[in-house]
């Protein structure tokens, strides 16, 4: 059973370097699809490609890479978390991009044999964060000096929007991030996710906490106070 175990998973390996190899077999053929050569993972790399002026370098997109909405004429390789080497392997990028936290470890480790180039933009929730994640997906491309350019313009944005808020410090608004509404029932990002995290850049609070079973995946309201 070992030694049948073994072998499946030699081959399973093999048939994903042949993917690669096919790949770059077959980049002679980049004349026809002009400069792509860059798979971006991560809506918001996606979106600093495309900011950067740099989209015509995309061969493809994962599936939650959805602005701006041009984006979406890209091959789709699927979810960031649940990439397949198959998937990614199969639009022959020679470079991807990605935001922390794509995965399974499992297919990382068969990209990383195929000698396809992977940086990974470092994930933050502060104006400095946000300022370094372009900075690094401008150097992956080749294009820092327009990264600086946009890091400086956005740095100024988040400076603004801090103020303002600043301005109303004594009543902070309210924000309710939906992420789902199938099957009738809500999922909303809570207080330790991504969206609650950027929207405390100004000012605001959550109205969702995460359940302490799913913390990860689902999200339960805080009941709202009773009228007296």
């Amino acid at each position: 059973m070992r030694r049948r175990s073994f072998s499946a998973i030699a081959v399973s390996s093999a048939v994903y370097l042949a993917l690669g190899a096919l790949g770059a077999a077959l980049s002679p053929a980049e004349a026809a699809r002009g400069e792509a050569d860059t798979l971006a993972i991560g809506g918001s790399v996606t979106e600093i490609v495309y900011a950067l002026g740099q989209e015509h370098r995309l061969v493809a997109r994962d599936t939650t890479s959805t602005y701006p909405p041009e984006a979406t004429a890209l091959p789709d390789v699927g979810y960031m978390r649940a990439l397949s080497p198959e998937g990614v392997l199969s639009v022959g990028p020679d470079l991807i991009v990605s935001e922390e936290g794509a995965g399974p470890p499992e297919t990382l480790a068969v990209l990383e044999e195929a000698a396809i180039p992977f940086v990974t933009v470092p994930g933050a929730f502060t104006a400095e964060g946000v300022a370094a994640k372009i900075r690094a997906v401008g150097d992956a491309l080749d294009a820092s000096e327009a990264a600086e350019t946009l890091a400086a313009e956005v740095a100024d944005e988040i400076e603004a929007a801090s103020a303002r808020a600043a301005a109303h410090a004594d009543a902070p608004k309210r924000v309710l991030f939906i992420l789902s509404a199938q099957g009738g029932r809500l999922m909303g990002a809570a207080t330790t996710t991504a969206p609650p995290r950027s929207s405390s850049l100004p000012a605001g609070s959550t109205r969702l906490r995460a359940s302490r079973a799913t913390s990860r995946s689902r999200t339960r309201p805080q009941p709202p106070p009773r009228p007296t």
